[in-house]
């Protein structure tokens, strides 16, 4: 059984772990999620953001109150805009043309399942319920920068339990307080651990309650699928090239 250890409490707020922020979720039927996220006035990074725009009666942000919801496609590497939406005739023809070629690619449930840029005008709690997200053992992971959902079965658990066949070269969380990402990877970490600490990469313990709700960045070198720790690493042989 691989042990878990919790980052230093100085080091967590220097990776962003410790933001002002604060976030509730409960797995609900039918695959549904509720979240309740403290946003901050500016950017915020929310789980399954696509729905963010249809927030419950008594959420204190309502669809009023969003800027703009934006969904970051790791295949075709660029923003998608989804909130607002378009208004011309023009715009949701093209709006159109690249979410089909997004839903060619990926599975209306990996693209509802990731995080997403929510924009609010103002600070206070967004609340909205998710329709069919993914476990985190069923979502894949693309080469370069991934979006990850952070939901309740991804608490207490530490990197490896979830890596499953995916190699994560660097993690990133968005410091809504600094307006700056904050990027920890096996180097860093080696950097900023004190001598005497041995801590393997895969052993960080990385999510806490405050952060359900939120996004968090995953960065892979190759396609790969997130996975429990009880996975099979067994793989059948690769196809010649």
């Amino acid at each position: 059984m691989n042990k878990k250890f919790i980052l230093p409490v100085a080091f967590a707020i220097v990776l962003g772990l410790a933001l002002f922020v604060t976030a509730n979720s409960q797995q609900g039927t039918q695959d549904q999620i509720t979240f309740e996220v403290r946003l901050n006035e500016g950017w915020n990074l929310v789980a399954s953001g696509a729905f963010a725009s249809y927030p419950e009666q008594d959420s204190e942000i309502k669809s009023s109150d969003l800027g703009a919801i934006f969904y970051y496609s790791p295949l075709q590497k660029k923003y998608l805009q989804v909130y607002p939406a378009p208004t011309t005739q023009r715009e949701r023809d093209a709006y159109s043309e690249v979410f089909d070629k997004e839903e060619t690619l990926e599975s209306n449930f990996q693209m509802e399942s990731r995080a997403y840029w929510v924009y609010s005008n103002k600070a206070g709690v967004l609340k909205f319920m998710t329709d069919d997200v993914l476990p985190f053992n069923q979502r894949q992971l693309r080469s370069g920068w991934n979006f990850v959902s952070i939901t309740s079965e991804m608490l207490d658990k530490n990197l490896g339990d979830f890596k499953g066949s995916c190699e994560i070269e660097k993690i990133s969380y968005w410091d809504k307080d600094y307006k700056k990402w904050e990027v920890l990877s096996p180097e860093i970490m080696r950097e900023k651990m004190p001598a005497e600490a041995s801590l393997d990469w895969y052993e960080l313990l990385l999510f806490e309650v405050y952060q359900l709700g939120e996004g968090v960045l995953f960065k892979v070198p190759s396609d790969c699928q997130l996975g429990t720790s009880g996975n099979s690493n067994i793989n059948p042989p690769q196809i010649p090239q």
